[in-house]
């Protein structure tokens, strides 16, 4: 399973395993949309459960749109590519991004 419903935790959203994490942001920034940061989870044993890790991007003063989609796709798959996975344990990510109709 790639996605995972966070509603048993109280959140309406989905975690994603990073692999599938990656390629979301791959998608967002096909789209030109910036990642405004995101959370990190854990899956053990069917249970996940929040961690106190989490990474953010706010545009920056007099940033151009287009730079700022590309700086937040950097920081956000730097920050997945590192984070330390554990092997006893599933690491989910969370997205937070910019919503467009």
């Amino acid at each position: 399973m790639t996605t995972y419903s966070l509603k048993d935790i109280g959140i309406n959203e989905n975690a994603y395993t990073k692999e599938y994490a990656i390629k979301l942001i791959m998608q967002l920034k096909k789209k030109q949309i910036p990642i405004l940061g995101g959370d990190v989870y854990i899956l053990e044993n069917t249970k996940i459960s929040r961690t106190i890790d989490n990474w953010y991007c706010n545009r920056i003063e007099q940033e151009a749109p287009l730079n700022y989609v590309e700086r937040s796709y950097q920081i956000a798959l730097k920050y997945i590519e590192s984070y330390p996975i554990q092997s006893t344990k599933i690491v989910l990510f969370s997205l937070v991004y910019e919503k467009r109709n």
